[in-house]
């Protein structure tokens, strides 16, 4: 005995296979976006920190070589690396 699928049932099995179609791209496409989004905020967070990490050095290489200038350390404790204020 055979059995005949109804027009509705034809229709919604399609339209489940359309739907399924459809939102594989669209899932594809978040975990893509969300990739690339924190790519660009790993990015962000080093440069900030790059800039952190120069803005401190480029402080205290000031303050030393003012020091070094100041006769506040002698160039044997500077070359050293061995000087406190």
């Amino acid at each position: 005995m055979t059995t005949k699928k109804t027009i509705r049932e034809l229709i919604f099995q399609s339209t489940k296979w359309m739907r399924l179609l459809a939102i594989i791209p669209l899932v594809v496409s978040i975990i893509i976006y969300t990739n690339h989004l924190f790519t660009y905020q790993r990015a962000v967070n080093n440069i900030h920190r790059a800039n952190e990490i120069s803005t401190a050095f480029r402080t205290q290489v000031i303050e030393d070589v003012w020091g070094l200038v100041y006769g506040q350390v002698t160039p044997c404790c500077f070359q050293s690396g061995k000087y406190y204020y």
